[in-house]
């Protein structure tokens, strides 16, 4: 559901209301932002295409939604995925080392790249593996690893 986290009370998990806590406005994003392109934070409200090639450029992530100046930060979104995978619903999803804002079924291997989990795949229907598609993903980044 749309501006929900799911909390754990000891027993259960429980729906909470999250309103205005998923999204980042009044940025300055890269030229010509597309939906589901990832970005990282560069400078004061100011955010460049992430690429996982060194911890710099892959923390502090949000993803473009549409809206001119805002970034997702969390939740179900729209993420692009890069061409050329292999998808299946669930996949574990990772920023991309070799194509800057676009994400990965594919951990990075080089030494010096950064391995950030960012969520799941919730639905691979659609994808274009030539071009790449932004597709539905539960988006719940996980610790960067550097890989040394």
């Amino acid at each position: 559901l749309p501006n929900q986290a799911y909390i754990f009370d000891g027993v259960k998990w429980t729906p909470q209301s999250v309103q205005g806590q998923l999204i980042t406005n009044g940025n300055t994003l890269w030229v010509n932002p597309a939906v589901g392109e990832v970005g990282y934070i560069s400078g004061v409200k100011s955010f460049q295409k992430a690429i996982s090639t060194s911890l710099n450029t892959s923390y502090g992530v949000g993803v473009y939604q549409g809206s001119a100046g805002s970034l997702k930060l969390g939740g179900e979104l729209l993420a692009l995925l890069k061409p050329g995978l292999l998808l299946m619903p669930n996949d574990v999803l990772y920023l991309s080392d070799t194509e800057a804002g676009k994400l990965t079924n594919i951990a990075p291997i080089a030494i010096g790249h950064v391995i950030l989990i960012v969520g799941r795949l919730l639905d691979n229907t659609g994808y274009n593996a030539l071009t790449g598609t932004p597709l539905p993903v539960l988006w719940n980044l996980e610790t960067p690893i550097v890989i040394v």
